[in-house]
Parts: C-alpha cells; sequence; structure tokens
C-alpha cells in the first residue's frame, strides 16, 4: 500500500497565473534578445545599462531589461523558471537554423543564382540531338535525358546538402558511366564530366551551356586538360531549340 502523499511545502506551490504571465513575458524578452543576438557581432562585453525593451503580451506591458544568465546551483522555483526559458530558447534556435538549411533546395540555388532556365526539353537546330533537363522531387533533383542517334543517356543533378555542390551521375545504352559536378564560370553553366566507357577507356570532358535568349542556348564540348582547365577551344558546338 502506498504511503499517503505529504503536502507539498508552502515555497513549492505550482506558479500563479501572475507568475505564468511574467514568464510568457521573460520568454518573449529573451527571444527577442536572442534574434537582436543574431543580428549583432559578438563581443566579450556586457553592458547592463543597455537601452530597455517594451513589449506586450496579453494586454499587459512588460519591459525588459538585458540581463545575463549566470550558471547557477540554486534549486529555487525561480531557477527552475529560468532553465525553462533557457531550454526554450535553445529549442527557438534549433528550429530557426533547421529551416534556413531545409530551404537551401537545388531549385532554391537554380532560382537565386538565376540559371534556372535550363530545365525544359531542348532540340538541336538540325534535329539530330535531343537534350531535356527537367525539375523531379520537389525541384531537389533534375533528371536529364540526352539522345542522338544510336546513343542515349539519363542522370540525375543532385545538391549535396549544407554545401552548394551539384553532382552529376548518368549512365548510357552502351553501357557507358558519367559522373560529374555543375559549376558556373563567367556566368556559364558548366558540367565537367567523367565517362567511362563499357571496355574501361576514360574520357575527361566539359559541356558549357550558354543562353542567347529565353528558347535559344548554345552547347559547347571542351576537353579537359590533365590540370583540370578547359581547352581553349571547343571541340564541338550545337544550338538549342526550346520545346514548348
Amino acid at each position: 500500500m502506498m504511503p499517503p502523499s505529504k503536502p507539498r511545502p508552502s515555497g513549492e506551490q505550482h506558479e500563479s497565473s501572475e507568475d505564468n504571465e511574467q514568464s510568457a513575458g521573460d520568454i518573449g524578452c529573451a527571444t527577442h534578445e536572442l534574434a537582436k543576438a543574431r543580428e549583432t557581432p559578438l563581443s566579450t562585453t556586457h553592458t547592463p545599462a543597455a537601452r530597455a525593451i517594451d513589449f506586450h503580451h496579453h494586454d499587459e506591458k512588460f519591459t525588459c531589461q538585458p540581463s545575463v544568465f549566470p550558471i547557477t546551483t540554486d534549486h529555487s522555483p525561480h531557477s527552475h523558471l529560468l532553465m525553462k526559458k533557457l531550454l526554450l530558447l535553445s529549442l527557438l534556435s534549433i528550429s530557426i537554423a533547421s529551416s534556413a538549411l531545409a530551404a537551401e533546395s537545388l531549385g532554391d540555388l537554380a532560382r537565386s543564382s538565376g540559371q534556372d532556365w535550363v530545365a525544359g526539353k531542348w532540340v538541336s537546330s538540325d534535329g539530330a540531338a535531343s537534350l531535356t533537363y527537367e525539375w523531379i522531387l520537389d525541384r531537389h533533383a533534375v533528371s536529364m535525358s540526352f539522345k542522338m542517334g544510336s546513343r542515349e543517356s539519363s542522370g540525375l543533378l543532385t545538391h549535396t546538402p549544407g554545401t552548394e555542390t551539384v553532382n552529376f551521375t548518368a549512365a548510357d545504352n552502351a553501357g557507358g558511366i558519367t559522373t560529374g559536378v555543375w559549376s558556373e564560370e563567367g556566368g556559364n553553366l558548366v558540367l565537367k564530366l567523367k565517362h567511362t566507357e563499357a571496355e574501361g577507356k576514360v574520357i575527361n570532358m566539359a559541356l558549357e551551356h550558354i543562353k542567347t535568349d529565353a528558347d535559344t542556348m548554345t552547347v559547347k564540348v571542351y576537353e579537359i586538360t590533365a590540370s583540370g582547365a578547359l581547352e581553349s577551344s571547343p571541340k564541338l558546338e550545337m544550338i538549342y531549340k526550346r520545346q514548348k
């Protein structure tokens, strides 16, 4: 049988509604300080005389004075309240950082750099080749398909989270494998590739995509030197028209 519970000492009573409202105000103040700190360079000094901040909560006005959270071994109700505020602020900071990272998709990067124009279906001016870049997976990736004569290939462009690196992987109907990285050079999209044929031969090349207008682009194919630079003159040059 469980022993009867002892009455809670008066010093450990639940927080009153007034305390809860003040706690909400304190959390709001601390949140404001966190937001201001994110916009202000870090400093090794603290100025207690900094300007007070006023805001409203539930039609009550609170005044926020700059504060420093001390390290303490105090186990009073006020100390527990302070720890709760610190925990809430930590969770808020993590949430803000996670949202910022989640926003950096391949689509976001392409849009911000003005390079999302390349998406679409393109056909060479002589009709010999077709090239398609299509957004998939909520603009987190791009599928690529290329066809010229009997040769066909399909690939995928993906973005490495937390970076601006865009990777490319493809396979063709002759058993070849291609890997590469997209970059922007001189305002143009450049895809540097390493193509390995079925028998093992390796070819390094680069495709430069140059926008002429909204419905026209030129693709130049370059060989890549041992140092990783593009040759001065392209090996092949093709004009593509957008298909609607």
